[in-house]
């Protein structure tokens, strides 16, 4: 999680699922001393005093005694019934924030959805959940690409950790499915949006045509599958102590106010007047923002490291690589689609080529390694590193299949996230590396 580092099956290991590994490696865990418990227990029963004895033993098998800054400042509002955003930076603690005062509301009639933007978060939050929720293993469940529970574990579970994608789409089924997921929606006690920043990504327009702007971009665009679910829940959903809790690191303006206009739109106008406060550590409460363009700080425990990569170097040469075999293969190409003997003109001779010519060079991209691949490879040759955690950009033209097969042919024990988790099958990777 965004807290602690995550749980991953060694090499080797069958995972039956995320969350049935999470369990079984907390079972396994030596056991803790009573006095990490009854320091854990005592730090947090002054915020949460109907926090169960499971709760805090599972807290000192981790390490954790004491909260932090969010968490001293969230946990108390969040278990009297407020509907809050957690804004403060990664990794200080704001997924505990959220679920630690409300474990002890849930149940099969009172259910937690966790929103997440991937599917890799929706799993670290399903198993940050499930250590918090021991001795029931159905208690948990995962809606995701690679992971959809049957109706009935729907139904009985407490928390639902998704990708609004995947569950927008079950709800739009026809069927047993369609009706389960309405059903376990009704029931919902919490709705918990993390990274709401982008669950629910907003524009800016800025000069003399900006209203014009905006209205035409409302127009043309799509409801992301965020908002969707959000708006389908709220209005399934009739309890009237129902919470929406949002948490990001960069909780913007434009996203606050959307988040209020969605909320407004609930037949019931139970945030009517009323949108969810802003909730941020004591330190950056007291601090004047309007000096910080993004009031994040970067954690202490992150150390930057610079290395000097031949990047441009590798995309000169592989541009001219595409462009001689564009021209040498190009011609080949439509030599042989005029060998039909028939007269064509200059304008299909040029078409022709420029067709071939592009197959050529797309072939050409395809096979050949993409220079930010090549630049990884000599970062990871540079630090040595004993593992790594590689983002890819979505301008960046790759995909996690395609960069996983590149850096395996580079030598790079390299796995997908998602394969990791166990969330679909993959290549098994060799004991000498733990993957990428």
């Amino acid at each position: 999680t965004e807290e602690h580092a995550p749980l991953l099956s060694p090499p080797g290991m069958s995972a039956a699922g995320p969350v049935a590994l999470v369990l079984a490696l907390l079972a396994a865990a030596p056991g803790t001393t009573s006095g990490l418990v009854v320091a854990a227990a005592g730090a947090f029963a002054e915020l949460l005093p109907a926090l169960p004895a499971g709760c805090a033993a599972a807290l000192a098998a981790r390490g954790i005694t004491s909260p932090t800054p969010i968490q001293a400042a969230a946990m108390p509002r969040i278990a009297a019934g407020e509907s809050v955003m957690l804004h403060a930076e990664t990794g200080s603690g704001k997924s505990l924030a959220f679920l630690l005062p409300s474990v002890h509301l849930l149940g099969p009639s009172a259910k937690m959805l966790l929103v997440a933007p991937t599917r890799e978060l929706a799993v670290q939050l399903a198993a940050e959940a499930s250590a918090l929720l021991p001795g029931n293993a159905d208690a948990v469940q995962i809606v995701s690409v690679g992971s959809i529970p049957p109706a009935r574990l729907l139904l009985g579970a407490s928390v639902l950790a998704c990708t609004a994608p995947e569950m927008m789409a079950l709800l739009l089924e026809s069927g047993t499915m369609s009706s389960a997921v309405d059903a376990a929606l009704s029931d919902l006690r919490l709705i918990v949006l993390d990274e709401m920043d982008s669950l629910l990504p907003t524009e800016s327009f800025r000069g003399p045509r900006a209203e014009a702007q905006r209205k035409a971009a409302n127009k043309r665009a799509d409801e992301p599958a965020a908002q969707a679910l959000l708006r389908h829940a709220i209005e399934l959903c009739s309890r009237p102590d129902l919470q929406v809790l949002a948490a990001s690191a960069t909780v913007s303006r434009p996203s606050r106010a959307k988040l209020g206009r969605i909320l407004r739109r609930d037949p019931l106008g139970r945030w009517f007047g009323d949108p969810p406060a802003v909730i941020r550590p004591a330190q950056l409460s007291q601090a004047d923002l309007t000096r910080s363009a993004r009031a994040v700080a970067v954690p202490a425990a992150i150390r930057h490291t610079y290395a000097r990569l031949p990047v441009r170097v590798a995309k000169l040469a592989h541009r001219g690589s595409v462009a001689h075999t564009r021209q040498g293969g190009g011609e080949a190409v439509a030599a042989e689609l005029l060998a039909d003997g028939r007269r064509t003109t200059l304008k299909q001779k040029r078409r022709n080529k420029d067709v071939a010519g592009a197959a050529v060079a797309a072939a050409e991209r395809e096979r050949a390694t993409h220079p930010l691949v090549a630049a990884v490879g000599c970062a990871v040759a540079a630090q040595r590193p004993a593992s790594a955690l590689v983002f890819l950009c979505r301008s960046s033209g790759l995909t996690v299949r395609k960069a996983v097969k590149q850096m395996r042919a580079l030598g790079m024990p390299a796995q997908a996230l998602h394969e990791a988790f166990g969330l679909e099958p993959g290549v098994e990777v060799g004991a000498e590396g733990q993957g990428t």
